[in-house]
């Protein structure tokens, strides 16, 4: 308590205290501020972290559809195949495929090209159709493997619609060039598989060579192929790693996404997809509107009640000044009266008493303060002395000063006379205080007094004997 008592003493005479205030206020706020700030940063993040995980789990769905689907493919063009090499021109590519039970049965067009581009077996056309111009004869010309060329989409010349054409290359008994076998897939087929994921109304899923042109993507409810993402961060980055993710602009519609890819183990094609980064943090946003608008709440009141705190601070140290010009005045007074005060308890304990009063009687303070004020009290007045205080306690209501002539007892044995006024302190419950003693010297008065008694006692004496 001692301890607690000083630090408040030295706090208030460096006036600190204001300062601790504000620190007290401002400590809260910044806590609450890096608790609000830490939990949207982490909600941020974690919508982040969860959109790419969600979307990895889609890339990774739709690339094992779309690696099955160009497995089945293959496996259709080995039937094709083999009903070539065996029957020739003679081979219908449609009796393959229905034949085969994993064969891929949604292409628009199959047909077998010889080395000139003609249409060796395959559907009949009206029309002449050459394909030694397209993309994909020139590569199986050149490049001589095995492998499925998936070709940038293309206006078909015989579906009359924009297609995917794949197409793989045959070799003759020696291994030169023998022709190819080519599928015409529309982009929808793979479109509308990517219409079952919910991506939100500007997510997209696209399937994407790395050629740089688009095969097929969706973004909403609209379906487009064709753009070229040479340019595009997400090539940029395959470059370097086969499978991950990004944030990134859309060289398309510039739309920020959040975008996962994962590359096709076998085939030269990128499974991409992306949700809106506007669409994921929305309902993040809300939530960290609402963090703020709590915390500023918060912050208010701390600042309205550190500022209330303060004005009473301020409050309390007018009326600490007020009181205490108003002690140090009571002091002087108390001090330099012309006449003994002496402030006594209820039980006749002396608490206080005045310069004026010790020089009265002859004592030092420490001869009144602590002992019975009635011990300086002649003898044959203790009794009414006593009495006269004891009224004044028990009837608070008269607590108006109230005199009496008193003998005192000087430290030298003299008897000095004193005019005592007394007045009783109140409580706010209106009990007993203590009590204030005047005490005026008329000793010399009551001397005057005597001596005009005794003058006239002698001359009443002289003429009765006259």
């Amino acid at each position: 308590m001692r301890l607690k008592a000083l630090m408040g003493s030295v706090l208030a005479r460096l006036n600190l205290v204001p300062l601790v205030v504000v620190l007290t206020s401002l400590a809260p706020i910044g806590m609450i501020w890096h608790v609000t700030l830490e939990r949207a940063a982490y909600e941020e993040s974690e919508a982040v972290r969860q959109e790419f995980l969600n979307n990895a789990n889609l890339a990774a769905g739709i690339e094992q559809h779309t690696n099955l689907t160009l497995k089945n493919i293959e496996q259709t063009f080995n039937l094709v195949e083999a009903d070539y090499r065996a029957l020739g021109s003679q081979a219908n590519p449609a009796q393959s495929v229905a034949r085969g039970a994993g064969s891929f049965k949604q292409f628009t067009y199959l047909a077998v090209i010889d080395t000139l581009g003609r249409v060796s077996a395959g559907p009949d056309s009206p029309v002449p159709v050459n394909a030694s111009d397209r993309v994909y004869f020139k590569h199986h010309q050149t490049v001589n493997d095995s492998a499925l060329f998936i070709a940038p989409p293309a206006f078909g010349r015989v579906s009359g619609r924009w297609s995917i054409h794949i197409t793989r290359r045959l070799n003759a008994a020696d291994g030169s060039f023998a022709g190819l076998i080519v599928g015409a897939v529309e982009p929808a087929y793979f479109a509308n598989f990517y219409l079952q994921t919910d991506v939100g109304e500007q997510g997209t899923v696209a399937l994407v060579g790395l050629d740089g042109f688009v095969r097929a993507r969706r973004t909403g409810k609209q379906v487009s192929l064709g753009q070229n993402v040479i340019k595009g961060e997400l090539l940029t980055m395959q470059r370097t790693r086969p499978e991950g993710s990004l944030v990134t602009d859309s060289v398309i519609d510039q739309v920020t996404r959040y975008i996962s890819y994962k590359t096709l183990a076998d085939y030269p094609l990128v499974v991409a997809v992306g949700t809106a980064q506007h669409e994921v943090m929305a309902p993040v946003k809300a939530r960290k509107d609402t963090y703020y608008m709590a915390a500023s709440v918060a912050t208010a009141t701390l600042l309205a009640m550190g500022g209330i705190l303060l004005w009473l601070l301020h409050r309390q140290q007018v009326l600490q000044m007020a009181a205490r010009k108003s002690e140090a005045l009571q002091r002087a007074t108390f001090n330099l009266a012309a006449v003994g005060i002496a402030h006594i308890s209820v039980d006749g304990t002396c608490i206080d008493v005045n310069g004026k009063l010790c020089d009265m009687l002859g004592h030092a303070r420490d001869g009144f303060i602590g002992h019975p004020v009635y011990a300086h009290v002649h003898p044959e007045d203790r009794d009414g002395y006593q009495l006269f205080f004891e009224n004044l306690r028990t009837s608070p209501e008269q607590s108006r000063p109230d005199t009496v002539e008193i003998r005192y007892l000087h430290r030298n044995g003299s008897v000095v006379w004193g005019l005592c006024s007394v007045a009783l302190v109140l409580q706010v419950d209106d009990s007993a205080s203590y009590f204030i003693a005047s005490v005026l010297d008329v000793t010399e008065r009551r001397q005057v007094e005597l001596s005009l008694r005794e003058r006239d006692r002698q001359l009443a004496a002289s003429f009765d004997y006259s």
